[in-house]
This record gives C-alpha cells, sequence and structure tokens, in this order.
C-alpha cells in the first residue's frame, strides 16, 4: 500500500468513527469493510489539504532525504564550488534545492 493509500484508509476510517460506524465491518452486500464507503470523502479532504499546503509555506516530503534530494544538495554545492562563491552552498540554498527534489509521498492514485 502506498503512503497515500494508507492516509486515504486511515482518514476514511476515522471518518467512519466519527459518523458512529464500525469502519472494520464487513458489508453484507460487497464483502468490502465499512471505511470503504467513506474514502471518497477523504480522497477529496486529502486533496485538499495538498492543495492548502503551499499556500501556508508548507510542503509534505520523506522524513529520509532520497537520493534525488542527497544529489541536488550536492550539485548545488558544486555549483559553488566551480564558481568560487564560497565553500559550499548556504544551508538555505541547500533546503530550497532538496525541497525541490523532493518527491511528495502523498501525490499519485489512489
Amino acid at each position: 500500500m502506498t503512503p497515500r493509500q494508507t492516509m486515504i484508509e486511515a482518514m476514511a476510517s476515522a471518518m467512519s468513527v466519527a459518523a458512529g460506524r464500525n469502519p472494520d465491518r464487513q458489508l453484507f452486500y460487497t464483502g468490502r469493510e465499512e471505511w470503504t464507503l467513506f474514502a471518497p470523502h477523504a480522497i477529496a479532504a486529502l486533496d485538499a489539504l495538498l492543495a492548502t499546503l503551499p499556500t501556508l509555506g508548507l510542503a509534505v516530503v520523506p522524513a529520509e532525504p532520497t537520493e534525488g534530494m542527497l544529489q541536488a544538495a550536492s550539485a548545488a554545492d558544486e555549483h559553488c564550488n566551480v564558481h568560487n562563491y564560497v565553500a559550499n552552498a548556504p544551508a538555505d540554498e541547500h533546503w530550497d534545492v532538496m525541497l525541490a527534489a523532493a518527491p511528495n509521498p502523498l501525490a499519485g492514485d489512489e
């Protein structure tokens, strides 16, 4: 299961509980769990949250840097070294390029 799918299931389960239902109960007519009835609402809520984050200056990124993020930071250092700016790129430049290279673990298909 992807991080997005895990988040959708958690949100849908919480919505099911908030509606006074048992999210793990099997539906007799489909055999699926009750939380799945709330999945479309959870998807809409998650998408709205993800769309709002950039306007707040926030982002969802992996807890540990990916290889692509580390390579971006290294490239920033190399750029500074080649142009003799400073020995290494400043920390805020590292942060900017690493964020730009970060995948969004909650993006993608259900």
